[in-house]
């Protein structure tokens, strides 16, 4: 909590608890009972309201905080004052044990005794900042401590953040790439770079505008910017396209630019504001899944606005300042040129008059597919699954026994899942020359319950995925199974 980031920790271990044990001999020599005792306790250890203060902003109430929360503070309750000012102790009549809870505690970690403090960030607080400062105090803290003393990192949520936002800018990179190279082969690299300059600008606009709409970075968003990384540069492409095709046609220069732009500009813009439209009503969704669609919405949004302004006013701005070489008559580009154009006036524009001379032909074949698609689906072919699953990263296995057992029974579980885990983790090693498992954490949260966490090796290098571990656990697991009231696994 002294970190500056670090605003919420919560910390997960056997509960404390002051046992306090009233020797009954004891009691009768100082001529005390229980409720003298207890009416003690009560009376130096306990929060008490001390009414209210009036203010010019207010009515500030006041709380005095006096709820002893260790066992030396109990022993020097005074149960008992003399007329003299002598006193009874409470830790002269009972013994007063300042320890866990009663039962057993089972908490390890990869075989080892330990705890576990959940890191969170507030709704305010960036997680990436709050998991690199925690990252940063767990290398220097580890210096420090004494031997056999270690802090490890169990779960880092930030992997999934950080996959998201490296995905999208490989992404971004490979379409950036893609368009560049098909531009340059259909028309010019100048053109090409200028489209791509698209790109960034849009996703710029739209992180820009995230904050006044209370919209942050997260898996959600980057998700969207991933999903509408192929949108965004079509509208450029389209304004592109037609604007080469003028210059091409009638000379560079401002006016022309302009033609060639207004030549697809009411379609190219009714394109984009057709999309925006189909994300709009999301916008005024509600329920669980309000935060899901609205996140989503609004990034798709503005980087289809920020698409518009910027194939619109500044993609034709750069290229009227762009100078094309004309095509030299025997040059790789002229020859390309040629045969791409008889492709065009030739195959491909007798088989879209044919459509469009058997129009209803035409039509009716598509809905035929539509027909069939739909079919598929309802008979079964093609399973709908609206939420598929995704093997975890960190698999939980979850144990709750019967209502009658013993802490000893819960452990012994714990213990046989344990063995159980590592088994299977040895036999994927020996069949593929790689552990799954990088670490686990067990943990017995009641008498009837407990858990193991495991996180798993980074995907790149992991033989199996958590599906596959799942059905060679069920596999060993079928005598536990009987003998326990539930076994489930998040994976």
């Amino acid at each position: 909590m002294q970190l500056n980031d670090v605003s919420l920790v919560e910390v997960s271990s056997p509960p404390d608890e002051i046992g306090i044990e009233i020797h009954p001999d004891e009691l009768r020599t100082y001529d005390l009972t229980l409720d003298d005792v207890v009416a003690a306790i009560q009376k130096y250890s306990a929060n008490f309201s001390a009414g209210q203060v009036r203010t010019s902003t207010g009515l500030v109430s006041i709380r005095i905080e006096n709820q002893y929360y260790d066992g030396y503070e109990f022993r020097q309750i005074p149960v008992k004052l003399g007329a003299n000012g002598s006193k009874v102790l409470l830790g002269d009549i009972a013994t007063i044990k300042d320890a866990f809870t009663e039962g057993q505690h089972y908490f390890k970690f990869s075989g080892e005794n330990g705890i576990y403090l959940t890191v969170k960030a507030t709704k305010t607080q960036n997680m990436v900042p709050v998991a690199e400062t925690v990252q940063r105090y767990i290398e220097a803290r580890n210096q420090t401590l004494p031997h056999g003393v270690q802090i490890h990192t169990l779960m880092d949520m930030t992997y999934y953040l950080n996959a998201r936002l490296d995905m999208m800018l490989k992404n971004l990179l490979q379409g950036a790439v893609l368009v560049a190279v098909l531009l340059t082969i259909f028309l010019r690299f100048r053109l090409a770079m200028w489209v791509m300059v698209g790109l960034p600008v849009c996703f710029l606009g739209a992180v820009m505008l995230m904050p006044l709409f209370d919209v942050s970075i997260n898996i959600i968003t980057l998700f969207a910017f991933i999903m509408v990384l192929g949108i965004v540069v079509d509208d450029a492409i389209v304004i592109g396209e037609s604007v080469y095709t003028e210059v091409e046609k009638s000379g560079g220069g401002v006016t022309n630019v302009v033609r060639g732009a207004q030549r697809v500009a009411t379609p190219a813009t009714f394109g984009v504001l057709t999309t925006i439209a189909v994300f709009v009503p999301f916008l005024f969704s509600t329920g669980p899944e309000k935060a899901f669609f609205y996140g989503l919405s609004i990034v798709v949004i503005f980087c289809l606005i920020f698409s518009l302004i910027e194939s619109k006013l500044i993609l034709p701005a750069h290229l009227a300042h762009t100078k094309f070489t004309p095509v030299k008559e025997n040059s790789y580009r002229a020859r390309f040129n040629r045969a791409f154009f008889r492709l065009i006036n030739g195959p491909y524009k007798r088989l879209v008059s044919r459509c469009v001379e058997w129009r209803w032909s035409v039509m009716a074949g598509f809905v035929g597919i539509l027909l069939v698609s739909v079919a598929m689906m309802t008979s079964g072919h093609v399973r709908m699954i609206p939420s598929p699953k995704v093997p975890s990263d960190f698999p939980i296995i979850k144990i709750e026994m019967n209502s009658n057992v013993s802490d000893e029974q819960t452990i012994d579980a714990l213990l046989t899942l344990e063995k159980v885990v590592s088994a299977v983790d040895k036999e994927v090693e020996e069949e593929y020359g790689m552990p799954v498992i990088r670490d686990m954490m067990t943990i017995n949260t009641s008498r009837t319950e407990g858990m193991l966490i495991l996180p798993l090796v980074d995907e790149e290098v992991r033989p199996v995925d958590a599906f596959e571990l799942s059905r060679r656990w069920r596999e060993k697991l079928l005598l536990l199974l009987a003998s326990s009231r539930s076994l489930s696994m998040t994976m």
